[in-house]
């Protein structure tokens, strides 16, 4: 079911399509807890902080406007750091727990934007990526995925690949192109 012409997931956000929110919720979700957690937010709590993320993304998606580098993310973490300050305004830590206004500053600083070659920017981008990759897997066959997996991310020769496989190099080559294709069109503009 290799279809190349899939629309990016924003635009499916955008049309209210459920398939494309369900696998927004899929991509982010685990990003968005992560997010709660380096805030010191309770577990149980920092699942209830990503519902109300989700509830407010799905009614401002249709302002949400693409812009260059890190977009998307960056205003997927904003929208965090709002409700992860609701829920402290609600739960009267600001004040009495972190100590005031200082507090603000510290929540926002766990949450950052970081800096592009900071070890946290890659393991996000590195969980997204993952994250996109097991969502697409499933829409292409066995053996292009193999053939994928292991010229891309195992970084094996494409004659290796190939002969494992019984394919052709071209043929190898072209699974790569495809799954990266999909990738793109699919998850560009928010994996970066």
């Amino acid at each position: 079911m290799e279809d190349s012409t899939s629309s990016s997931l924003i635009d499916l956000l955008q049309q209210d399509s459920q398939p494309g929110w369900s696998r927004f919720v899929k991509l982010y979700a685990p990003l968005v807890y992560s997010w709660a957690r380096r805030a010191g937010i309770p577990e149980e709590d920092s699942a209830d902080i990503g519902q109300e993320v989700f509830r407010t993304v799905a009614n401002k998606i249709s302002e949400f406007r693409r812009q260059k580098r890190g977009g998307f993310r960056s205003w997927l973490r904003t929208i965090t750091r709002y409700k992860i300050g609701d829920y402290l305004k609600k739960q009267k830590k600001l004040d009495i727990a972190f100590g005031g206004s200082d507090s603000r500053i510290r929540i926002a600083a766990t949450i950052e934007a970081p800096s592009e070659d900071s070890k946290a920017d890659h393991d996000e981008r590195q969980s997204l990526f993952g994250a996109a990759l097991r969502l697409i897997q499933t829409d292409f066959q066995e053996r292009t995925w193999q053939a994928f997996w292991r010229m891309t991310i195992e970084g094996q020769p494409v004659q290796q690949v190939a002969a494992d496989l019984e394919m052709k190099p071209k043929a190898v080559r072209q699974a790569k192109y495809r799954v990266l294709k999909r990738l793109r069109e699919e998850f560009g503009e928010l994996l970066d």
